[in-house]
């Protein structure tokens, strides 16, 4: 609930300059992902409701239609690509969606069901492998799409219920090492990854109006407000028309 509320205050301090600038009404603008948010609470809401059985009930076929929907972005037309991304579909009267994050929720609910079933009790090599199989797929399919941050999401969110439901420590070494090794190798596969990591390192060194245009507007940023801020839409770029 706490990044929810500070998501809205960062888009809203973003929208305030950007939609105002060019003579727009920021409340407007800000209306949709307010209303998206409360869409999503009220799933929530109503998740943190439902019965363990029924959740159970749904891990599979969530995890499968998510996978589903993610296909979705390797059919030509369907997807929409950014900055090597293709990891976003269109939807009519809404504009793009994720299909990523639906696997996100997928996920959780495996990961909870693996918890509960296999708790401290892993069988042999190939069970355990095949337990992890489903989400491996998904996660694969998510990297088919040049979505590599949200693969480490994920990563990171099935190594943790697995250590929870007490998976060796032989398995997350070795699984660990493939995974060091694909990250590796996927960032340096990707021209765009190199570029942003390089950017990361070297603000200065980097074009300030692509790579290096988030960095750099951040470190220049920084000694114009107090360790607290300025306020939303209160630094004085924002005021004098700047992002």
């Amino acid at each position: 609930l706490f990044l929810l509320v500070l998501g809205l205050i960062m888009v809203f301090s973003v929208q305030s300059v950007t939609v105002a600038a060019q003579g727009g009404n920021a409340y407007a603008a800000f209306a949709r992902y307010l209303v998206i948010a409360l869409v999503g609470l009220a799933a929530m809401f109503a998740a943190s409701r439902a019965s363990v059985p029924l959740l159970k009930r749904l891990t599979l076929p969530v995890l499968g239609a998510s996978m589903a929907l993610q296909c979705l972005v390797f059919v030509p037309g369907a997807s929409r690509c950014a900055g090597g991304n293709c990891n976003w579909v269109a939807v009519p009267l809404i504009g793009t969606a994720q299909p990523s994050e639906f696997i996100k929720l997928g996920l959780a609910l495996y990961t909870g069901w693996v918890v509960v079933r296999h708790g401290g009790r892993f069988g042999s090599v190939r069970s355990t492998l095949l337990m992890l199989a489903p989400a491996a797929v998904a996660i694969m399919l998510v990297m088919g799409g040049g979505d590599l941050g949200t693969v480490v999401i994920m990563v990171m969110l099935m190594a943790g219920a697995l250590w929870m439901a007490g998976l060796g420590r032989g398995w997350f070494l070795v699984l660990g090492g493939v995974g060091l090794v694909g990250f590796a190798g996927g960032t340096m596969l990707s021209a765009n990854r190199r570029a942003r990591i390089m950017a990361w390192l070297n603000p200065e060194g980097s074009d300030p109006l692509d790579v290096g245009y988030q960095p750099s507007l951040s470190t220049a940023a920084t000694p114009w407000a107090p360790e607290a801020g300025a306020g939303s839409a209160q630094g004085p770029r924002a005021r004098s028309g700047g992002t």
